[in-house]
């Protein structure tokens, strides 16, 4: 193992930055700042390297338990929890991105958040974004974890939380964690129920979206849904 202190200094990632400046840094080279110091057996540079082998790429980073990340040479729990909140920072500055604009205009930046935010979450969530009339997010909250169930999920509380934000519109979000698009009959049912609550509080349901590491479905554009 080549020791950091032995490489050129345009080889050693923080010395790089201020050379040339932060963006000329590759994503090993950002992670190792963020991790510091590696182990006796393996630089700093080598841990980036066996993270981002370990999540699949940079995307796959936020996805990553804490488990998973304490799996990583050189990663104890507090950098761990350390590399969870950068992650987390970067998912709410996103989020607030989104929110300046209608979604409608950013569609494929929405899906992208979408993916990165639910794909490959091992546990099904269902998230609610609540839209004003110009379809700009005024917020958004995970409302229930594990399997959707019509019983165990109320829509008199998530609509209750949309007329506290003024809301005009709602999308609905949950992940298949096998990565599987097909609406279940659970997801069908409940999907109705929304949109018949919606209906008589006066807020839209825009989209009940499934979201799984192969990609995005609307449940309202459907064939199970159209046939119910």
């Amino acid at each position: 193992m080549r020791k950091m202190n032995e490489m050129p200094k345009t080889e050693q990632p923080r010395e790089k930055a201020l050379m040339y400046g932060i963006t000329a840094l590759s994503n090993m080279e950002l992670l190792a700042i963020m991790l510091r110091t590696g182990t006796k057996e393996k630089n700093v540079l080598d841990c980036a390297s066996e993270l981002l082998d370990r999540s699949g790429g940079l995307s796959g980073l936020p996805r990553l338990s804490l488990g998973d990340l304490c799996t990583v040479s050189g990663i104890s729990k507090v950098k761990a929890i350390q590399l969870q909140a950068c992650f987390e920072l970067v998912q709410r500055i996103s989020a607030e991105e989104l929110s300046a604009d209608s979604i409608m205009e950013h569609p494929d930046k929405f899906e992208e958040w979408l993916r990165i935010r639910l794909g490959a979450t091992m546990q099904e969530e269902l998230l609610v974004i609540y839209l004003n009339k110009a379809k700009q997010i005024l917020g958004m909250e995970t409302v229930f974890r594990g399997t959707i169930d019509s019983a165990a999920v109320s829509p008199r509380e998530i609509f209750r939380s949309a007329l506290s934000r003024h809301a005009r519109y709602l999308i609905l979000v949950h992940n298949h964690p096998s990565g599987n698009l097909t609406p279940s009959s659970q997801d069908l049912n409940f999907t109705s129920r929304m949109i018949e609550a919606g209906n008589t509080m006066g807020i839209d349901v825009m989209d009940h979206l499934i979201v799984s590491q192969n990609g995005i479905s609307s449940i309202l554009s459907s064939r199970q849904f159209c046939s119910v």
